[in-house]
């Protein structure tokens, strides 16, 4: 499902998937599990939205040091607590 998932919104097609890990979005809240995965060799295709009405994906590329930028930006860019978690536990998987 991940693998149509990233080619429907991002239009990428990754070759090469690990998985890195997996946390509790809300412990004590809710026994949601987020699963992280990490994908590397990336070949651009066509985004394929389904045409969700409410489904509105603008795709953008980031350094690694954008990305720590944007986090610690005091405007509060990037705020979504699973893309900061994801983007740390990736980090030593990265060159």
């Amino acid at each position: 499902a991940i693998k149509r998932e990233m080619e429907e919104e991002t239009g990428y097609r990754a070759h090469y998937w690990r998985k890195i890990g997996a946390f509790f979005l809300c412990p004590g809240y809710s026994d949601e599990m987020i699963h992280v995965y990490l994908a590397k060799d990336l070949e651009l295709l066509t985004q394929k939205l389904p045409g969700d009405e409410d489904e509105d994906i603008t795709v953008q590329t980031y350094t690694r040091s954008e990305v720590e930028d944007l986090i610690r930006m005091p405007s509060l860019t990037l705020v979504d607590s699973k893309s900061i978690t994801a983007f740390y536990m990736a980090l030593s998987y990265l060159d």
